[in-house]
């Protein structure tokens, strides 16, 4: 038996054993959608409702802590079904769903997700590519656009326990590029490591300060019957962008990422897998460079697609990716 088996057969165990409250009152956790073809992807998560706990810019260290650790404290319903219009899902045993509504039936602020024998339901909202479109744009998140200096693990978990919505920083030159090329029609993606239960959190950070809205593409972090976390970083970030570029096959894209996690080297392999798709890479400077990632800038700086690398987005001329 590996380990990845085992541990796996111990969460379920715990889950199985553990107080809980068996009768929750569920509430749904609808993700941003988006188009893909003639349909619309609606994701989600059902879990049992717990408070959340109020924060403010003035929130001590230990208050913003136990509002993350919230986050975290989930408990995950399975097997709940759930509807929107006349598509049925059932939620797995991490209580996430996956919905693909016809196009042609989707309306804005029309569509609820509803679940079967509970009294929930939460508007179902999506991100449709216009047919104006000229590229799109995928951009990671930990810093990229929000400050949380991943590379290091301890520092990462600091900026992550003793922040809240009201006080992680965002670097405004990123804001204002992914402003530039939204341009008010250009669809905007969000791809990072962090996991689901940060959902909210991202969001609410980001309409803080006013980042461009975009569905978002985050990582299940739980145990699965194969391995610890259900993908790595490198393999998650690169199959997210796969899903994007194959729901919008007519669009060039724009990628922004760091130097600290490792974005050269998965973007490099995404221009391979993908020849012709990506017109732009940018990257800011960030934690400490290897040698894969040396090579992987070099070989993308040797590309055919232009890349651009810096402290700061603004060194960036302004440019039009949609434009050969």
């Amino acid at each position: 038996m590996s380990i990845a088996t085992l541990a796996h057969r111990v969460e379920m165990a715990l889950d199985s054993i553990l107080p809980v409250d068996r009768n929750p009152s569920p509430v749904i956790q609808a993700y941003l959608g988006y188009s893909s073809g003639a349909e619309i992807i609606i994701r989600g998560r059902v879990l049992a409702d717990i408070a959340a706990s109020p924060v403010n810019p003035g929130s001590s260290v230990f208050a913003n802590a136990c509002a993350m650790a919230r986050n975290f404290a989930t408990w995950e319903l399975a097997n709940i079904e759930v509807k929107c219009g006349t598509v049925n899902a059932v939620t797995d045993e991490e209580g996430y769903f996956r919905l693909a509504l016809p196009r042609s039936n989707f309306r804005h602020g029309e569509n609820y997700i509803t679940l079967l024998n509970y009294d929930c339901e939460v508007a179902a909202d999506a991100m449709v590519t216009s047919s104006l479109a000229r590229f799109g744009v995928i951009s990671d998140i930990d810093d990229t656009i929000m400050k949380t200096e991943a590379w290091a693990l301890h520092r990462n978990i600091w900026n992550t326990v003793t922040g809240n919505a009201h006080t992680r920083h965002i670097f405004p030159d990123s804001a204002e590029l992914i402003s530039q090329l939204h341009d008010n029609i250009n669809p905007v993606f969000y791809v990072s490591s962090s996991p689901w239960n940060l959902y909210r959190f991202l969001t609410d950070v980001f309409a803080r300060n006013g980042v461009v809205k975009g569905p978002m593409f985050l990582r299940d972090l739980g145990i699965d019957d194969n391995k610890f976390i259900k993908s790595s970083h490198g393999s998650h970030k690169g199959a997210a962008i796969d899903e994007i570029l194959a729901a919008n096959p007519e669009l060039p894209f724009v990628l922004m990422g760091d130097t600290g996690q490792h974005d050269a080297q998965v973007y490099l392999e995404v221009i391979k897998r993908h020849p012709g798709r990506i017109s732009f890479v940018a990257l800011r400077h960030a934690g400490y460079v290897d040698a894969d990632d040396e090579a992987a800038l070099k070989a993308l700086e040797d590309s055919k697609v232009p890349c651009f690398q810096s402290s700061s987005f603004s060194d960036l001329d302004a440019f039009n990716p949609g434009q050969d």
